[in-house]
């Protein structure tokens, strides 16, 4: 994060040999990327940096992106390296001198089933030090007052749901839900009541499966269940949370077209079609050049490709959204009692303004917080 710091000093100090304007910069990121841009909005070190963010499927109130918990799985580390663990000088000392190679290798032992948890690092707060990224927990770092532009994919977390399956882990899962599933959605560290998170298992089964075990009846659960806990939940959480604190715009939209390439066909070309899910990561290929991904190959997906650099461009110079027709596109209201106001960017290509109070993805939140 501090090195994105050094990045952006750079760019206000640079830009205008590049034709560029320091007092015009939009700072935008996919998931993790995304995540880093939202901590840049509240941390100290980024003030004056930048003027607009944009923030796809990511923010850092997602589970995977501010770190809990770091005493006890530093020692967890220190533990696997050979280091000593009741002294926090001695234990870091010892840690510095292991090769980096090591203490990486080391996290695999924080991943018990299929790579989950997938993240176990990553920022927190810094107690000592006269530069603070994060001085406290992000909840209590006011955002700074510029517009903000996050969104969603209609089904975030199918890419996952897909990997478990083709890792015959469907029926690992159904067999020891109690203790995968914590891993999974990541709740392990977070609820230290074994009997509880148990509890928590199961209300989470009753909510998304009505006890059901996951079948092929059920995959669209399991999805919604990964979408919700992985980004929907959090990313929407966040909108709010920086709309009721600052005066400037907060836009929002789920985007579900789906064409003619999607990452989905990386996991089974065959079982992919044009219309189907849109999974994590498949709005950037209408934004930025992917390889792989030849959507100027077809009329669809060209005008697809113009409406997204549309909404871009138009934010980045004016701050704002229009969607072009008799409606506006509102922002998220600044009441967080209010509905949650964001616009659905359809398979049609329409863009369908929305009122709704849980956009279908805030409702996990009530479990595991």
């Amino acid at each position: 994060m501090k090195d994105q710091v050094a990045a952006l000093k750079w760019i206000q100090q640079n830009i205008v040999a590049f034709g560029g304007n320091p007092n015009n910069v939009t700072i935008t990121g996919l998931s993790a990327g995304a995540s880093s841009v939202h901590y840049h909005l509240i941390s100290p070190m980024s003030k004056g940096l930048f003027n607009r963010e944009i923030l796809q499927s990511g923010s850092e109130f997602c589970h995977w992106s501010y770190t809990e918990n770091v005493a006890q799985k530093t020692k967890h580390v220190a533990n696997m390296l050979g280091c000593p663990t009741n002294n926090s000088v001695d234990m870091v000392e010892c840690l510095r001198s292991r090769p980096g190679t090591s203490i990486t290798k080391s996290i695999i032992n924080f991943m018990p089933w299929k790579y989950n948890l997938f993240s176990p690092f990553g920022p927190t707060i810094e107690v000592e030090g006269d530069e603070k990224f994060l001085p406290d927990i992000p909840e209590k770092l006011v955002p700074y007052d510029i517009p903000v532009l996050m969104s969603v994919t209609q089904d975030e977390g199918l890419s996952t749901a897909l990997y478990i399956i083709y890792e015959n882990g469907i029926n690992e899962l159904n067999n020891n839900w109690n203790e995968y599933l914590p891993h999974l959605l990541d709740y392990n560290y977070t609820i230290s009541n074994e009997n509880l998170r148990s509890k928590i298992a199961q209300d989470i089964k009753v909510f998304y499966f009505d006890d059901k075990i996951i079948s092929k009846e059920t995959i669209s659960n399991f999805v919604e269940m990964i979408s919700d806990r992985t980004f929907g939940y959090a990313v929407s959480k966040a909108a709010q949370h920086i709309a009721a604190k600052i005066t400037a715009p907060v836009y929002f939209h789920e985007f579900g077209y789906n064409g003619n390439y999607s990452v989905i066909a990386s996991f089974d070309p065959k079982s992919y079609s044009r219309g189907s899910n849109v999974t994590y990561c498949d709005e950037i290929i209408y934004l930025l050049n992917i390889n792989g991904f030849s959507v100027h190959d077809n009329e669809e997906d060209t005008k697809m490709i113009e409406t997204m650099v549309n909404i871009w461009a138009t934010f980045i110079k004016n701050g704002a959204l229009d969607i072009g027709n008799s409606e506006i596109w509102l922002p998220v209201s600044k009441n967080p009692a209010d509905p949650f106001r964001f616009v659905k960017i359809t398979q049609q290509q329409s863009l369908k303004p929305e009122n709704n109070r849980t956009i279908e993805i805030m409702h996990f939140g009530v479990v595991y917080h």
